[in-house]
């Protein structure tokens, strides 16, 4: 709603409804990329503290001196990389299908 101004100014300029569509969609995509890669890196350096600062038990003591690794994947990681930008997709859907269907005498009324 905030930036139905501009999306409108974009009919204007000549956008078709699929170009703003398209427009919305990326930028969707763009900022669940961004978000899904900070969580897997936050995600990441958190563990690897939470095992070095708490241990394989949780602090519970059961294991004294046992220092287990952070077992990493690279396929789980994309899965859920790819987890976050669907997710990131299917929230920009609404906000971009509204894109698509205003027309430039709507938001110039107002």
């Amino acid at each position: 709603a905030q930036r139905a101004p501009q999306f409108a100014l974009l009919a204007v300029l000549g956008a078709t409804p699929r170009q703003r569509l398209a427009l919305v969609l990326a930028e969707s995509a763009a900022l669940g990329l961004v978000g899904s890669l900070a969580g897997i890196a936050l995600g990441s350096a958190l563990a690897a503290a939470a095992l070095r600062l708490l241990g394989g038990d949780l602090g519970g003591g059961y294991f004294a001196g046992v220092q287990p690794a952070l077992q990493w994947s690279a396929p789980a990681a994309l899965g859920y990389g790819a987890l976050g930008v669907a997710a990131a997709l299917a929230g920009g859907w609404w906000p971009a299908r509204a894109a698509q269907t205003l027309a430039p005498a709507q938001t110039l009324k107002g």
